[in-house]
């Protein structure tokens, strides 16, 4: 846990999976946060969280619109 991320290890072949179920509850409970892959897809076992860096209109009505779905 860094100040600004947070970095997850995982078992390798399974970061893409893991991000894409990262940011699918980041969306469900609506934060402002985002989910990277820290290196290549397939090869690495590390993935990021860190605050978005989009905090515009369209994306908070994009959040906004998951949170009242």
């Amino acid at each position: 846990m860094m100040e600004d991320k947070i970095i997850y290890k995982t078992a390798y072949g399974y970061a893409a999976d893991a991000v894409l179920a990262a940011q699918k509850r980041i969306n469900e409970l609506c934060l402002p946060l985002r989910a990277y892959n820290a290196g290549h897809p397939l090869l690495s076992n590390t993935f990021v969280v860190k605050p978005a860096e989009d905090n515009s209109f369209e994306r908070l009505s994009e959040q906004l619109g998951v949170c009242h779905a």
